[in-house]
This record gives structure tokens, sequence and C-alpha cells, in this order.
């Protein structure tokens, strides 16, 4: 996620604001430290202008996402 995010030169407060989500979560999200979830996925996503896949296949959720 961090890679699409520095594409688009944004910055994580502004990726944050984008995503309507708090920049504390993108933070423990881009650390390793939070796993991301699915409505987590969406809201960034469309901040990015991707598809929530992309977010997966680039690294962006660990495989305990998939272990629910």
């Amino acid at each position: 996620m961090r890679i699409l995010r520095e594409l688009q030169e944004l910055t994580q407060k502004e990726f944050a604001t984008r995503a309507g989500l708090p920049l504390a979560a993108l933070v423990e999200i881009e650390s390793d430290r939070s796993a991301l979830d699915i409505e987590q996925a969406k809201s960034f996503a469309r901040a990015l202008k991707c598809h929530p896949g992309a977010l997966v296949f680039l690294g962006g959720l660990r495989p305990s996402f998939f272990s629910a």
C-alpha cells in the first residue's frame, strides 16, 4: 500500500485524510503493527483510485487477514 501511496506522491496524512481514516491507523498498517481489515482496504483503495485487490498483491494485507 505504501508503494501505491508514494507513487501518487501522497503523504501519510494526505492519504489518511482522503481515505477518511485516522492517520494512526495508516501508520500502524504501513509499519505492519496492525492488520488491514476489509472496510479499511475499501477506503484506502478508493483514496488510491485502485481495486482493493491491488493492496493484496502489493503486500498490503497480511496472511492473518485471510484466516478469519
